[in-house]
Parts: C-alpha cells; structure tokens; sequence
C-alpha cells in the first residue's frame, strides 16, 4: 500500500513540477554571506589559560596531589576510560571540523 502511495505521489509531483524562475537571486545571496572567520574553540581557549594560570602560580604541585587523590578515590582503572574518552572526543571534534571546513569550502 506505502508504495502505491509514494508511486502516485511521485507521478503526482512530476506531472504538476513548477518552475520558479530565479534570476540570479541564490547567486546574489551566496556572494553577499559574510566570510567564515576562524576562531579557536572556547574550550581550547579555557584549557590553555588554566594550564598558563597553574603552571605561572605555582600551584602545579598542589593540582598534582588534587589529580592524584581523586585517582586514589576513583581507582586506577579510570585512567584508560577517561583517556580513551579524551582520545575519542578529540578524533571526533577534529573530524567534525574537517567535514565543517569541506561543506563550506
């Protein structure tokens, strides 16, 4: 039954197809959309200013034991997860604005 339905629909759209006469209208569009900036993600930005703010305050060692107490609590079998996690979020965030850059090139 769907595919009689999507037969005469097809039959329906061919027969009644309108053409819109467009008169350079999608070029004029296209060629007035502002450039694509390129800016560093947020999250990169946040990284590196807290990894500037320890490493300049010298309060390495401090966010050290931090990292290390919560392994502690956590258990070591964490560290393969949450790095396999990191590991995977990076493949696809670089993938994601690989694809982005294709599409709009």
């Amino acid at each position: 039954m769907t595919n009689m339905n999507d037969k005469q629909l097809q039959q329906f759209f061919a027969e009644h197809k309108m053409d819109v006469a467009d008169k350079g209208f999608s070029d004029k569009v296209i060629h007035r959309l502002p450039e694509k900036q390129r800016v560093p993600g947020l999250v990169w930005i946040f990284g590196i200013i807290s990894t500037l703010v320890v490493i300049f305050s010298g309060n390495y060692y401090r966010v050290f034991r931090v990292f290390m107490a919560i392994l502690d609590t956590l258990g070591w079998w964490i560290l393969p997860v949450v790095s396999c996690t990191i590991a995977a979020a990076i493949v696809f965030a670089v993938a994601s604005y690989e694809r982005r850059q294709a599409i709009f090139r």
